[in-house]
């Protein structure tokens, strides 16, 4: 049986994770397939975009209508992982967690409520 590639789109194209894993998944192209990558610093979405020959967004809803992935990787500080994760869950796209994201019960409560819609 031969299992379908996933669709990964990225958020944050920083020196550090970002590119480590933007790296790493290029590498992997019998299992993964990365769409695109939202940046909203626009010298590095033009960098990412040059280097990695991707689709940049500025936006994670742009990123999510137009290539449609299966996964959103977050290559941001743990702080920004809530409002990605809602915007993932509102578009029926699933979000990687490398990091807890149950900041708090309110947000743990919205975040199971936004992604049963």
């Amino acid at each position: 049986m031969t299992l379908k590639k996933l669709k990964l789109g990225g958020v944050g194209s920083g020196p550090g994770r970002g590119q480590i894993w933007l790296a790493t998944i290029l590498k992997l192209t019998d299992h993964f397939e990365m769409v695109g990558v939202c940046e909203a610093i626009p010298d590095r979405a033009k960098a990412c975009a040059e280097k990695w020959n991707v689709n940049t967004y500025a936006s994670l809803p742009d990123l999510v209508q137009a290539d449609k992935p299966d996964v959103i990787l977050c290559a941001v500080p743990p702080d920004g992982h809530p409002v990605i994760g809602h915007v993932a869950a509102r578009n029926g796209v699933n979000k990687s967690k490398r990091t807890c994201t149950t900041i708090t019960w309110n947000y743990t409560g919205t975040l199971g409520t936004t992604s049963t819609r």
